[in-house]
């Protein structure tokens, strides 16, 4: 008679049954299986319909197919009890070929009477006997998983044999040790985003009878889910119209009953109402759920559902923040509704009260106008503070609440006052004055306010503190001693909103700079900086921080702006990110600093990356001064003396639209400059006679204020025009009674070079020895700060006068006088060789326009460098080669490279150029 005692053990289970979708070859996993080798655990853990049964099943066959002992058990609840779940395995190793002696016996039995442990101790003993490799499939583990079964899996895990692998499907990582297998290179996890489809598995499902944006589409509404996957092309084909993806969501039924089946269904009811609640929220955590479902336990919840796979993704690589699946969350949301549609607008208010509490201003913003509330979202930003959040976190959140139009001044007075605070930020002055203008009228003064208005009386000296600020663009005088006078009612009042008396302190800070006593405003920039970053004023920190960085430009200390600005640009970076003003504003003065220690590559390359930017940005007076001016002087460094005068010229208009009186003029005396160094006298002389130069020149200040940048300058290029016509006594004293104010008031940047231009004209003087101890104070000051430029920009065009006094300088070190003569020499150097270059082009009938950068590009071109080498080479940015490049083309009339290098060497402009600068 035949042996019946098995007769319990359903043989079905121990062979793959097909798959969760239509079996797809899934080729890249498969290879990213064995491509090394089997690991000797795999798990294969996520969510349903993720295809984890038709992979297992697909490797499976792969695994058979070599000669190996491959056995499978399907699992489901009813394996709970160690005992069956043992006499499964042991049953499916056997009938996989496994020779385990008595125990297919004693699993038929059921193991009545028999000790576990001995059996699973024996199970390893006979396993170590096999001399084929063994491959165990275990597929649904969460279905038989408990403590007592983790325990004996962990077991066998860790005591079988070496040639023994187990592949474990699951929608839970199963306790068996995964923490410690992984940390021990001896498991490979496949999880959820290994399993999505990706874009060629996806063409291969749908028999590449999509095209590009309908695949793309697909792909984006399913996340590469590949039950989402399989839905959504039943879907498809049923419908007129396959390409409108628009109505497939989680609300449809297809999705709904597949997820209430084999998802929700199996949720304890606190974990069904978490989910619910919570994907109404973009991005969670366990703070902003807390808050949200009025819980103290999201964390932990967060943590359990994403053990079990319940399609939440984390964010990143800190995980701080996860998010649901899409169609997983309108699902979510849509039971929701159902269940409790007079709850909702209350999930949203809290979540926005919490993002508006953590300076999420967008967040806040979408959720408040989900409240049905037609008002909440107003009065949630001015209770928040409206306009001084810009403060915190700049014009970004400005343009968040400034979605809100047209608020009711009465009632919204901070919020009104933000859409004026971001008009003066995009350089919408008058907008913003006219703005201010009406709603002081429309409140009588800032005292009408609606009741509901929070610290009402506060609100004049809001309107106080923006008001400055829109001086501060129309660079009207704003002294320290008017701003100490009118932010005396701020600063004196006892319980006045703090950022109010910081931000009061950071514009008299800022007004010591404008006046020009630089030591001062460093001084008090430093400390009013530290009260700055103990409120967490940010953005008010950070520009502040610019006017610190300014006053150490001008007092000589290029490295220490340099190392400040590089400061403030990753504040800047890591708080508003790379699309901000404050952080394109502090690329021109990184060029600046660049420019006096002349690294002119990277002065090059940072005005090249920002210069549009800043001046189509926030204009304002110093920042426009900063970037035309180094811009102008980088392109007479490249001879390219038409960019210089478009440049100066483009700033003059500029500043006359802008009504900046101080900057037209002294980019009017830049302008004459460059006159002066294109040896252009006569059109200099003009410039001169049009301008208010000799007005300023002839009137020194004696002490710090507004006049002093116009007043300098003017003096410096009225001094170089006198050098240039030969007047070298007029010159010297202009230059010498100027460096005498210019040290008194601490001006050391305009000292420097006035003590060069000083020792120029004494030296062609005939006064040796007044030249030599003018310029000595001047080497001994600079090239300990690294100030290099104004050695360049003074001495190069009077090389053959200055440089006998160089070398007679006895108290200066030989190090010190060669890196002077390094300075200038180069340089003249350089505009001859390419003088005789350009010569060369006029004879041939070329344009006479090729600057001196265009034809380093040139030469590296004939040399056969690609465009990244050329700008590896000359530290400029592919985009500026390319630029150069589109030139060249222009002026040499070609339009490829081949007969742009045929054209050059056929006039004889390379090999001329090469010959003179040892190219």
């Amino acid at each position: 008679m035949e042996d019946e005692s098995d007769i319990w053990l359903i043989r079905s289970k121990m062979h793959p049954s097909g798959a969760d979708v239509p079996l797809l070859h899934r080729a890249r996993l498969t290879e990213k299986t064995l491509s090394d080798g089997l690991a000797r655990v795999v798990l294969v853990s996520a969510p349903p319909g993720f295809g984890k049964t038709s992979f297992l099943s697909s490797l499976f066959h792969q695994v058979k197919s070599q000669s190996v002992n491959a056995a499978w058990l399907s699992l489901d609840e009813f394996d709970r009890k160690s005992e069956t779940f043992a006499a499964y395995l042991i049953t499916a190793l056997s009938e996989a070929g496994v020779d385990l002696g008595h125990l297919p016996r004693l699993a038929a039995e059921g193991f009545l009477g028999n000790n576990m442990d001995a059996a699973w101790q024996t199970l390893v003993s006979r396993m170590e006997l096999e001399d084929r490799r063994i491959v165990l499939f275990l597929d649904d583990y969460h279905l038989a998983a408990t403590p007592d079964i983790d325990k004996r899996l962990r077991y066998f895990i860790t005591h079988m044999p070496a040639d023994c692998h187990i592949v474990i499907g699951s929608r839970e990582h199963p306790n068996v040790g995964v923490p410690r297998l992984f940390s021990q290179s001896r498991l490979q996890l496949i999880g959820p985003q290994s399993l999505k489809f990706d874009v060629e598995e996806l063409d291969a499902f749908f028999e590449a009878s999509l095209d590009a944006p309908l695949l793309n589409a697909v792909m984006e509404r399913t996340e590469g889910w590949p039950v989402a996957v399989n839905l959504a092309k039943i879907w498809m084909e049923n419908r007129r119209e396959p390409s409108d993806l628009s109505n497939f969501s989680g609300h449809i039924s297809d999705i709904a009953n597949y997820l209430t089946e084999e998802v929700f269904s199996g949720l304890s009811d606190d974990h069904q109402l978490f989910m619910m609640q919570t994907a109404f929220l973009e991005r969670i955590n366990g703070d902003l759920a807390n808050a949200v479902c009025n819980r103290s336990d999201s964390w932990e919840t967060l943590e359990e559902l994403e053990k079990r796979n319940l399609f939440i993704v984390p964010i990143g690589q800190t995980r701080k923040w996860r998010r649901y699946h899409q169609l997983i969350r309108e699902f979510l949301q849509d039971r929701y509704r159902r269940l409790y549609p007079d709850a909702i607008a209350d999930l949203h208010r809290r979540a926005a009260e919490w993002f508006c509490d953590h300076l999420f201003i967008d967040e806040a913003l979408r959720h408040a106008q989900k409240t049905a509330d037609p008002f909440y979202a107003f009065a949630l930003m001015e209770n928040a503070g409206g306009w001084q959040l810009g403060l915190t976190h700049g014009v970004p959140a400005l343009r968040s609440i400034c979605t809100l139009q047209n608020p009711d001044i009465i009632q919204f007075p901070r919020v009104e006052l933000a859409h004026i605070y971001l008009a003066q930020k995009e350089s919408r002055i008058d907008d913003a004055a006219a703005q201010l203008e009406r709603l002081e009228k429309a409140t009588s003064g800032f005292q009408a306010f609606s009741p509901s208005v929070s610290d009402a009386t506060d609100i004049q000296y809001d309107a106080l503190i923006i008001k400055s600020f829109i001086d501060f663009y129309r660079d009207k005088e704003l002294t320290r001693a008017r701003l100490q006078d009118q932010f005396s009612p701020i600063l004196e009042a006892p319980d006045l909103n703090p950022k109010l008396k910081v931000l009061a302190n950071n514009m008299i800070s800022i007004s010591i700079a404008l006046e020009g006593d630089y030591d001062q405003a460093i001084d008090s920039g430093l400390r009013a900086l530290s009260v700055n970053r103990a409120l967490d004023l940010h953005y008010g920190g950070m520009y502040l921080s610019i006017y610190i960085g300014l006053s150490y430009l001008q007092v000589a200390e290029p490295c220490k702006a340099l190392d400040f600005y590089n400061e403030i640009s990753r504040n800047a970076l890591n708080s508003l990110g790379v699309d901000n003003n404050i952080y394109t504003n502090c690329q021109i003065f990184c060029a600046e600093a660049n420019y006096l220690m002349n690294d002119l590559s990277a002065a090059e390359k940072l005005i090249s990356m920002s210069f549009d930017n800043a001046v189509h940005g926030e204009i304002y007076y110093n920042v426009l001064w900063s970037a035309y001016s180094t811009a102008a002087y980088i392109a007479r460094h490249n001879q390219d003396k038409e960019r210089a005068l478009s440049l100066l010229r483009e700033l003059q208009r500029l500043a006359a639209e802008r009504r900046l009186e101080r900057l037209a003029q002294i980019a009017r005396f830049r302008e004459i400059d460059e006159f002066i160094y294109w040896d252009d006298l006569n059109e200099a002389r003009r410039a001169i006679e049009a301008s208010c130069i000799l007005d300023f020149a002839n009137a020194p200040v004696a002490a710090p204020n507004r006049s002093v940048h116009p007043r300098l300058a003017a003096q410096k290029t009225y001094a170089r025009y006198l050098l240039a016509t030969k007047d070298y006594s007029a010159a010297y004293d202009i230059a010498k009674a100027a460096g005498t104010a210019a040290e008194l008031m601490g001006q050391r940047l305009q000292l420097t070079c006035l003590r060069l231009i000083a020792s120029v004209a004494a030296a062609h003087l005939g006064n040796r020895s007044e030249a030599a101890s003018t310029l000595a104070s001047a080497i001994d000051f600079a090239l300990p700060r690294r100030l290099l430029r104004p050695f360049t920009d003074e001495l190069a065009a009077h090389h053959d006068t200055i440089a006998p006094i160089i070398a007679s300088l006895d108290d200066v070190s030989q190090d010190d006088r060669q890196t002077v003569v390094k300075l200038f020499q180069p340089d003249a150097f350089k505009a001859h060789s390419l003088s005789r270059a350009l010569t060369i082009l006029n004879k041939q009938g070329a344009p006479q326009t090729v600057t001196a950068r265009e034809m380093d590009v040139l030469t590296a071109i004939a040399d056969g460098l690609s465009n990244k080498e050329i700008a590896s080479q000359l530290g400029l940015s592919e985009a500026t080669i390319k630029f150069h490049r589109r030139n060249l083309y222009q002026k040499f009339t070609v339009n490829s490279r081949s007969r742009l290098i045929e054209a050059a060497k056929a006039q004889g402009v390379i090999s001329a150029y090469r010959t003179d600068t040892g190219h």
